[in-house]
Formats: structure tokens, C-alpha cells, sequence
């Protein structure tokens, strides 16, 4: 654009001086005929004059003198315009000249002619050879001059535009060097810009496969194996690493590194030192990138193998994990080129997936420990256990090797927890868990598989030997002291693979000798026996079960109780005055003591209520009978049932019970209150209860041994 402006402003100059120079030549022209016109009317002029001195009667042209005025004008007319161009050339003085003489030979001329025939040659004389003369030699001065002044203008003009032209092909030449040189600079420019789209690019495409592995491979080794090779690929390194750091060691858990430094990375100590002035070192002590332009400058930072090798450069970013510096992501190199300077920054985004891969992988291990290990006796839990002892049996039926299986179960565990409360409870769980856990040896396994059960499982160890280990764990739990509850024992059962067909046979049977140990005493050891009835065994597991099936009734029960003040304990005291009222009336023990087991229940199905705190009395009943069917008898489930609408007493026993458990459920809600209402004074409690369509002799019976002073609960 500049230069186009440039030749349009050169071109235009040349043209405004072409036509100056062309005007010149014009008014040369022009003055040089009217000044030949001038010589040839005066010619006849003077002609004329002299034969009239002479008395010749020669006529003068018509209108010569108006001819000779009218060339004169014009001569006068050139002259002024030659001084309008150029008032100080010398042309223009000439003009002056012409100017002034031509006014002075016009004078004479007039002066001559209105003489007539008495001019003498004296006047003639005077006349031509004096203004006249003067007036055309002035004129011809001034002739030659323009013509010389448009000589002048031409040479001038033609210089002006040689050197224009000289200047404009050397402002053309500059423009056209410094074209071509912003053309080589926008190139390099862009060939950086692709260079770096390029880079950037590469470097996405590798941060998104270290992402992808980070995500799908579950072994952080594998991950960091594709953390050193993409940043050998993407910085164009000859090695890289990645090492986990501990204070001032660090162990290579991925690498990739030619042939030749083979020797540096495999030492015979897989952990090597880290010195300060090492580029992990600045690493690890900053938190932040770091680098070594030239090992040969840093004495100590490497082995002097190393810089032997050729190893020169190096990078390096700390992988941060919990805010704690974990490792180093390293990339090294022989030629410093490779690894310019900002380069290091590149490894941040690697260490920082490297860290995420180390904490899911912490993640992961702490999902499985927990899935898989018992939160309370931090044992192994009932699924971890099942699935490597069908391993173990796999295992030794393939090698034909001995395995057992140890049952063991905390005797009178229950009582424990109702005397002492379940925080005692599992404090003595975990003291018996760590007692026998200190006899167990490696590839051994001991297991919390229910609530006070534990399994032991001994690979390599034969009937005998397991007998062994049995007894020895139970002798170190009955020795146990500092439980708060006084002697703990537990009882054991034992079996071997050779007596059973599957992992499951092997816990049924030496589940049927644990159940044994309990019959014969408990706190003692029981082989199961070969040709054993495994009949007999389940069912007496079935009475075992439906036992801890009860236990966990108890629990539910004392749930319900606990969600207000004043229910605490509702269950209990229930349970002795029913006991009571049924004491009074003639009743069994072994009957009383079936309506208290049944009294201990009798609100269990409230906790399928326990969003709204207002239950419906039936609904309650018949759901909480639904639950205790398979645990209580018959009898018990039918008072449990009808205690919140009893029908008449004489329609049997099932219904006088139900009567006495309602009217001690009654009376400890009148006496004691509940979560929507306050306890009653004992005179309007008595009448409330004999208000209520109960059996009266249950009512008298139940009213003089009820408890006359409850305890006032806020």
C-alpha cells in the first residue's frame, strides 16, 4: 500500500513538471513568431519611413501599425506570464528589458508617423537605430533566454525525475526486502505456532491416555509404566521414571531408558539415595518442578557413572499425595536441547495423575479392607472367609495336602451383654479376637463369622493338629483377665477336609461338634467324629439357631424401648409384673416362665411403627406376632397376638395369659407414661386399668402385686 501511494505521488510530481517544461517550451515558441511577425512590420515600417525621407510615395500596408500594436500586446502578454513562472530567471529579466523598450519604440514609431513626410533621416535614424534597435535587440535577449530558460527547466525536470526514479526503485527495493522479510517472519511464526498446536496437541493426546489408564487398570504399577513412556515420547528424553520417595530414598517403580543405562536404574539396592542437590531432591524439597541444565556442573547430584554415560539434563515434578510429597515423575537426557528450559513444567499434569492413581489405589485397598474385614475385632469378616476357604479346599484337594476347620463361639455371651451392656460386650469380643489371634501362624486364617463366633482355618494341619490349635486358643481366652466380667471361655468344634465332601460339609460338621462342646459343658474342644448323624446335627444347629434368633429379638426389643425416656426398661418391667400377676394366680414356673420370655417381646412389632410414634394397637400385635413365630411357641406368639385386644378369659389359658400381659403392659404406660403422655399417680392408674375390659381376678390378682411407688421419669 505504501509503495503503491509512493509511485501514485511520483507519477503525479513527473506530470505536474512535464507540463511546467511543455509551458516553457510553449511560450518560447510563441514569442519566437511573434517576435519574426514584429521584424517583418517593422521591416516594412522602416522601409516605408526612409522612402518617404527620400520623397517616394510608397503607401504603407493598411493596417500595419494596428498589426505591429497588437504584436507588441502579445509580446507584453508572453513577457508578463514568463514573470509570473520565474520573476527572478534570467529570462524573466529579459522580458523586463523587452517591456520597457517596446514602450519606448512604440512612442518614437507614433511620433514618426504623425510627422509625415518633414521626418527627416536624422529621424529615422533615431527612431531604428536607437529604441527601436534597442527594443528588438532586448526582444531577442529575451527570446533567447526563454529559450535557454526552457532548456534549463527541461534539464532540471529530467534530473528531478531521474532521481525520483532512482528513489523510488530504492523505496521499492526496501519495500520488497521487507516483505520478503515479514513473509520469512510470519513463516517462522507460523511454523512455531504449528510446532506448538502440534505439542499441545501430542500432549493432550498423552495426558488423555495416562487419564484412560488412570481410570480402567486397577494396578497403579501399570499406570506409572504409562506415566514413562509417554513422557519419554512426549519430551523426546532418552529416560524416564517414576519413583516413589521415602525421606531420602526412592525405589523405581516404572521406567523406560535404553540399553546403555540399563546399568544405573537396576542397582543391586532397588532403593537408591536422594541427595539434595539431585533433581529430585529439589523436587521433593520444593513441591514444585525442577531441573539440572548440566549434571557436569553439580558434583554428587548422580553417580559419577551416570555423567560418564552422557547424562547431562534433567527434569523432574514431585507427585503430591494428601499434601504430602509421595514420589517424582523424572525425565532425563544426553543432549540439554531435548529438555530446553520450562520444559519441567510439562510433568506437572503427569505427577498429578500419577497421584491419582496412588490415592485410588489407597482407595480401592481401603474398600476391600473394609468389605472384607470385620470393622469391630479388625479380623477378617464372614465373606473374606468363606472365600478363601473354598480356595483352601480347592487348593488341598489339587495337592492332596490336610486341611481343618476350627468353630469356635463365646460361651454364655448373652448373659454378658444383659448383665454388662453391649459396650462391655465388644470390648470383650476384641480382647478374645487379639488373644487368639496371637496363635495363629502364617497362611493360617482367623475370622469373626458371626456375633461372638469365629472361625479358624489351618491348611496343612490334620484332625490332631487342629485339635491343637483349638486347645490352645482356649486356653489362652479362659486365661484372659482385666475383661471387666470376670472368666470368659469358649467352647470348640473341629473337623478335617478328609471327613468332609465340600467347604460347605466342613462348617456344617464342625459347626455339629462346636454344638457338641456346648451340650457337654461348654469351655472345652470336640472333634467331629466320623459316621457322626448329620441329621441330628442340623437340628440341634436349628435349636441353636432359633436360640440367637431369640437373642436378636431381645436386641430389637430393647431398641423399641430405648427411643423415649420414658419406655426405657418398658419391656422388662412388663415381663416381672407379669411374672408376678401370674405367680399370684397359681401358675407353673415353667409356665410363668414362658410368659415372661413372651412379656420381653410383646412390643417387638412396634418397630415397624417407629417413623410416626403413634401405632395402631392391633397392627402393632399381630406384626410383632408375624416376627416371634419362628423363635417362640406357639402359646407365647398367641399372647403376644391378642395382648392389645384380649378376648374373653374364659375362652382358655392363651387368653388368660393375654389378659395379664395387657394389664401389666397397661399398667407401666399409666404409671411410667410413654412419648405422648405423663405418668399417672398409682390411685388413677388403678382406676384407669379397671377401666379396661380385662378379666377382674387378673386385674385383682395383677393389682396386688403390682409395684405401688414407680420411679418418676422426666
Amino acid at each position: 500500500m505504501v509503495g503503491l501511494v509512493v509511485i501514485l505521488v511520483t507519477l503525479s510530481l513527473a506530470r505536474s513538471l512535464d507540463d511546467a517544461r511543455n509551458e516553457h517550451r510553449r511560450n518560447a515558441a510563441i514569442a519566437s513568431q511573434l517576435v519574426s511577425e514584429a521584424r517583418d512590420a517593422h521591416g516594412i515600417v522602416e522601409d516605408y519611413l526612409r522612402h518617404r525621407v527620400q520623397g517616394s510615395t510608397r503607401v504603407l500596408p493598411p493596417g500595419l501599425l494596428a498589426r505591429m500594436f497588437t504584436l507588441g500586446t502579445a509580446v507584453q502578454a508572453l513577457v508578463e506570464q514568463e514573470q509570473r513562472i520565474d520573476r527572478g530567471s534570467p529570462s524573466a529579466a529579459a522580458a523586463r528589458l523587452v517591456s520597457h523598450q517596446f514602450a519606448g519604440a512604440m512612442g518614437l514609431m507614433r511620433r514618426s508617423l504623425r510627422g509625415g513626410g518633414q521626418a527627416s533621416a536624422e529621424v529615422v535614424n533615431m527612431a531604428f537605430e536607437g529604441p527601436v534597435a534597442r527594443y528588438f535587440a532586448a526582444l531577442d535577449g529575451w527570446t533567447q533566454a526563454a529559450r535557454d530558460r526552457a532548456d534549463e527547466s527541461l534539464s532540471r525536470q529530467d534530473e528531478r525525475v531521474q532521481t525520483l526514479v532512482l528513489w523510488l526503485a530504492v523505496l521499492m527495493a526496501l519495500l520488497a526486502l521487507g516483505g520478503l522479510g515479514t513473509y520469512m517472519w510470519l513463516g517462522r511464526t507460523r511454523d512455531r505456532l504449528m510446532r506448538a498446536l502440534a505439542d499441545a496437541a501430542a500432549e493432550q493426546a498423552a495426558l488423555h491416555r495416562v487419564a484412560a489408564a488412570v481410570a480402567e487398570v486397577d494396578d497403579p504399577h501399570a499406570v506409572f509404566q504409562v506415566i514413562a513412556d509417554e513422557v519419554v515420547d512426549l519430551l523426546h528424553a532418552e529416560g524416564g521414571w517414576v519413583d516413589e520417595c521415602d525421606r531420602d530414598r526412592a525405589r523405581t517403580l516404572a521406567q523406560r531408558v535404553p540399553d546403555r543405562w540399563q546399568a544405573l536404574v537396576h542397582p543391586s539396592d532397588p532403593r537408591v539415595s536422594i541427595t539434595p542437590e539431585s533433581v529430585r531432591g529439589k523436587a521433593l524439597r520444593t513441591g514444585l518442578p525442577a531441573r539440572i541444565d548440566d549434571y557436569r556442573r553439580v558434583p554428587g547430584a548422580i553417580p559419577q557413572s551416570a555423567v560418564d554415560l552422557g547424562i547431562r539434563t534433567a527434569v523432574a515434578a514431585p507427585v503430591i499425595v494428601d499434601g504430602r510429597a509421595w514420589g517424582v515423575v523424572v525425565a532425563m537426557s544426553e543432549d540439554p536441547e531435548r529438555l530446553p528450559p520450562g520444559r519441567e513444567e510439562a510433568l506437572v499434569p503427569f505427577a498429578r495423575l500419577a497421584a491419582v492413581a496412588v490415592s485410588n489405589a489407597r482407595a480401592r485397598a481401603l474398600l476391600a479392607e473394609r468389605a472384607t474385614t470385620d470393622p469391630l475385632t479388625l479380623l477378617p469378616n464372614h465373606g473374606a472367609f468363606h472365600r478363601r476357604l473354598a480356595e483352601a479346599v480347592r487348593e488341598a484337594r489339587e495337592h492332596d495336602e490336610p486341611l481343618s476347620l476350627v468353630i469356635l463361639d463365646i460361651d454364655h455371651f448373652k448373659a454378658i451383654n444383659d448383665t454388662y451392656g453391649h459396650p462391655v460386650g465388644d470390648r470383650v469380643l476384641t480382647e478374645v479376637a487379639h488373644t487368639m489371634a496371637e496363635f495363629v501362624r502364617g497362611g493360617e486364617m482367623l475370622a469373626r463369622t458371626g456375633g461372638e463366633e469365629f472361625a479358624l482355618l489351618l491348611p496343612d494341619t490334620d484332625r490332631h493338629g487342629a485339635f491343637a490349635a483349638a486347645e490352645r486358643a482356649r486356653r489362652a481366652v479362659r486365661d484372659l483377665r482385666g475383661t471387666d466380667v470376670g472368666v470368659v471361655t469358649v467352647s470348640a468344634g473341629v473337623c478335617a477336609l478328609d471327613a468332609a465332601e465340600d467347604a460347605a460339609d466342613l462348617v456344617t460338621k464342625a459347626d455339629a461338634a462346636l454344638l457338641t462342646a456346648k451340650e457337654r459343658g461348654r469351655d472345652r474342644t470336640e472333634v467331629h467324629e466320623a459316621g457322626a448323624d448329620p441329621g441330628a446335627a442340623r437340628e440341634r444347629r436349628g435349636g441353636f439357631g432359633r436360640a440367637r434368633a431369640l437373642e436378636a429379638m431381645h436386641a430389637l426389643a430393647r431398641a423399641v424401648d430405648a427411643r423415649h425416656a420414658r419406655t426405657a426398661d418398658h419391656s422388662s418391667r412388663v415381663a416381672a409384673a407379669a411374672a408376678a400377676a401370674a405367680r399370684e394366680l397359681g401358675w407353673s414356673a415353667d409356665r410363668i416362665e414362658r410368659l415372661r420370655e413372651a412379656a420381653l417381646l410383646h412390643d417387638v412389632g412396634a418397630v415397624g411403627h417407629a417413623a410416626n410414634g403413634a401405632p395402631d394397637d392391633a397392627e402393632t400385635a399381630a406384626l410383632g406376632a408375624r416376627m416371634l413365630a419362628d423363635v417362640l411357641t406357639a402359646e407365647q406368639v398367641a399372647w403376644v397376638a391378642m395382648h392389645r385386644s384380649p378376648a374373653p378369659a374364659h375362652d382358655g389359658h392363651a387368653a388368660r395369659g393375654a389378659h395379664i400381659l395387657a394389664a401389666a403392659d397397661a399398667w407401666d404406660t399409666l404409671t411410667h407414661g410413654d412419648a405422648g403422655r405423663a405418668p399417672r399417680p398409682p390411685a388413677e392408674a388403678e382406676a384407669a386399668l379397671r377401666a379396661l375390659p380385662l378379666d377382674p381376678a387378673v386385674v385383682d390378682a395383677f393389682l396386688r402385686t403390682a409395684p405401688r411407688a414407680p420411679q418418676p421419669v422426666s
